[in-house]
């Protein structure tokens, strides 16, 4: 028989596991075989992503299942056991770099910084602006997501756009 009680937190519920955590570094992988009888658990998840991935646990939850696996073939293996774990997204911060840029010029390659995405997840934060070079004196900068995998969902993004994340097109210079 296998014992597997997950952490619970104050109200009862599952306690939360963060994205992108290893289910082994987890308090949830406290999974137990019969008292007296060797052998191990395996655990799995359901998902695209084995359990020792850290992509495998994803937002909002995730079924793992257990199975103690006793190391004498005088004992069969446990029934499954299946919990599902509440996963919370991953907070990661996104940044437009400043730029400025005189009235008429070329605009630059707008740049920023995305830290904090999981690189196998191969989400790439692309920032833009509808800003021409004969435009307004102030304009943003916007921000996209190349998602080809779709595991955005698994972060919480926190966007820093102020007044020093825009792009600024000052007046041309006199002698034009």
């Amino acid at each position: 028989m296998l014992t597997w009680e997950p952490p619970a937190d104050i109200a009862g519920a599952a306690e939360p596991i963060t994205y992108g955590t290893l289910f082994a570094e987890t308090s949830s992988a406290n999974a137990a075989g019969p008292d007296g009888v060797d052998g191990s658990v395996a655990y799995t998840a359901v998902s695209d992503y084995a359990i020792r991935d850290v992509r495998s646990l994803i937002v909002p939850g995730t079924a793992v299942t257990a199975v103690f696996k006793p190391s004498s073939p005088n004992y069969a293996d446990s029934a499954p056991v299946t919990k599902t774990l509440v996963i919370e997204p991953l907070a990661v911060t996104v940044e437009p770099h400043a730029k400025a840029v005189d009235f008429g010029d070329d605009i630059p390659a707008m740049t920023g910084d995305a830290d904090g995405f999981i690189p196998s997840d191969a989400i790439k934060a692309i920032f833009e602006t509808t800003a021409t070079n004969v435009s307004d004196v102030v304009h943003f900068i916007t921000v996209s997501y190349e998602d080809s995998l779709g595991r955005l969902a698994n972060y919480d993004v926190n966007l820093k756009s102020a007044d020093t994340n825009r792009l600024e097109i000052n007046e041309a210079p006199s002698s034009r």
